[in-house]
């Protein structure tokens, strides 16, 4: 199934190169002037690609998935592009790390999972994109448009203890895991500006984007509770028992027909006693995406 997934993501550069998402086909455009109006839903398999870490080894991490992609123009103002997903796949998934002194070892990888919600075996990803068409003013007199994201993941965190054991007077080391259930849940609302205008943007689908956004990252799922044990493991594994975690984040995104770059940088604030590596204060953060699919017919 996996394979069938990435087979699927990546027609958006194999066999559709010449269409990216989000263009206008000449029936479209037609429509478009006599109803002012148009809409397009596809049905897409797609991929990221981001630099990830998975225990002790530093590796490149690969997601594949399915999901949506909706496009609405209307009335000549607005503009949306949804982008919708779910993960079905991952190489990252477990965390696990040794306890030492009742601190968890690398706490950075633990901190790194909450900032980036979305890449895990399972999560989901929802992107809109709301656009001011040339009709319409711009926002604040400056801005192309409004971006709105939602992530959700489940992830297992871990940690082992060496336990001293003794069985018929021979004194032995024993290893034991604990393991526990984390949903982490980011969003971020912002506006941004587009460098290429919107004709050229509708006809080729390339597009760059530079954004400023206001964030959060929460921490839920058993790990989230707020029982006295439970916030101290919280503490073990990220040296804070906070769940909400609030920031922002310049953002720069560059679209070429089906694939799509990211580089940003997002900073999260936090007490310096409660600071998580990993997570608080600016972290710098690269991704690629690939999408590709079929559409679905609705008039």
């Amino acid at each position: 199934m996996k394979t069938l997934f990435t087979m699927l993501g990546l027609l958006g550069i194999l066999v559709l190169p010449v269409r990216g998402q989000f263009t206008l086909t000449q029936r479209l455009d037609e429509k478009l002037r006599e109803d002012k109006q148009v809409s397009e839903l596809y049905f897409v398999g797609n991929g990221d690609i981001q630099a990830g870490l998975s225990n002790e080894k530093r590796e490149i991490a690969a997601n594949t998935g399915l999901g949506i992609l909706f496009w609405r123009i209307w009335n000549g103002k607005w503009e949306l592009q949804l982008d919708a997903k779910v993960n079905v796949a991952s190489t990252i998934d477990t965390i696990l790390h040794a306890r030492v002194n009742g601190i968890v070892a690398n706490n950075r990888l633990y901190g790194r999972s909450v900032l980036i919600p979305g890449f895990s075996k399972q999560s989901t990803i929802v992107d809109m994109l709301w656009y001011r068409a040339n009709g319409a003013k711009p926002l604040f007199k400056l801005f192309s448009g409004i971006e709105i994201k939602l992530a959700a993941s489940n992830n297992v965190w871990g940690y082992y203890d060496q336990v001293q054991q003794i069985s018929n007077g021979d004194t032995a080391m024993v290893r034991r895991n604990t393991f526990v259930d984390v949903s982490n849940i980011g969003g971020k609302v912002g506006l941004f500006y587009e460098f290429i205008p919107e004709d050229q943007r509708r006809l080729n689908g390339n597009s760059v984007r530079l954004g400023i956004n206001l964030i959060g990252r929460s921490i839920q799922g058993d790990v989230g509770r707020h029982s006295d044990p439970i916030r101290q493991m919280r503490k073990d594994f990220l040296l804070s028992p906070n769940t909400i975690h609030l920031g922002f984040e310049p953002s720069l995104t560059f679209r070429l027909k089906n694939i799509r770059a990211e580089a940003s940088v997002p900073y999260l604030f936090a007490r310096a006693s409660k600071t998580v590596p990993g997570l608080s204060g600016a972290q710098f953060l690269t991704s690629i995406s690939f999408v590709g699919g079929f559409p679905v017919k609705m008039e």
